[in-house]
């Protein structure tokens, strides 16, 4: 499955750290060699090369976020690219200075949206000039994709939904497919062990080991595909080891 554009501007921010801080380090040596050491060398000879590796870097960046809806971060871009060619002939850095604030801006917009406060400080960082290397440097570090945040949005409605308990119970419905195969989550309120499984009338021996807090339990019982209710609810017994059994529930999905 192929990643959304905002899903890569994680690694968005780490190309942007290394072009801005290519022009801005080499732009602040241009003024130490011409009015501290009195020498044209580094304007000559090495400037226009950092300037060039500094363009080199953004270029990526057009096609890993191609199709992103951030105004901000678009004109931003095209501002800075259009900065950075333009220096070659006109040295005056103003429009890269407004295109890398827009860029800095975009990921702030996107730190307060998702109420990531580390991001959100970052994006300030980055919007101002000279020291934005720095800031985006923080928010490759702090930005977390769509997916991630999906993600740790699920575990935080799942830690929500499993509350210490005396004893064992289910979490949500589980599941079996048409061979047999079948997963399901519990609650134990101690270690244990899992040595055997039932279904209907039959029994299978293992040796799972529970531990405290969530488990998953996948396993395959032996069933007759033929005698199964698609959407039908069926029972699964499992013994602990010190033959206490607990019923979970779980759904025939072919």
């Amino acid at each position: 499955m192929e990643k959304s554009p905002e899903s890569r501007l994680k690694i968005v921010a780490i190309l942007l750290a290394i072009s801005t801080g290519a022009f801005y380090i080499s732009y602040a040596l241009v003024f130490y060699f011409i009015y501290v050491l009195k020498d044209n060398f580094f304007v000559e000879m090495i400037f226009p090369g950092t300037i060039g590796a500094s363009l080199v870097t953004l270029l990526p960046i057009g096609f890993l976020t191609r199709g992103l809806r951030n105004t901000n971060f678009n004109i931003g871009y095209l501002m800075y690219v259009a900065g950075i060619i333009l220096f070659e002939f006109i040295p005056i850095p103003f429009l890269i200075f407004l295109g890398n604030f827009f860029l800095g801006i975009a990921y702030r917009d996107i730190g307060r949206l998702e109420k990531n406060k580390k991001l959100e400080n970052a994006g300030w960082v980055a919007s101002v000039p000279f020291v934005s290397f720095i800031g985006f440097s923080l928010c490759y570090a702090y930005y977390k994709s769509p997916e991630e945040v999906e993600k740790e949005e699920e575990k935080r409605k799942e830690m929500e939904e499993i509350k210490p308990s005396p004893v064992p119970y289910q979490i949500g419905i589980g599941k079996m497919s048409s061979n047999g195969d079948f997963e399901f989550s519990f609650y134990s309120p101690r270690e244990d062990k899992i040595l055997n499984i039932k279904f209907e009338d039959k029994t299978i021996n293992t040796e799972i080991p529970v531990k405290v807090g969530k488990n998953v339990v996948k396993s395959r019982v032996q069933i007759d595909p033929l005698k199964m209710v698609a959407g039908n609810l069926y029972n699964i017994t499992i013994t602990f080891s010190n033959g206490e059994t607990f019923t979970a529930v779980v759904e025939y999905i072919p």
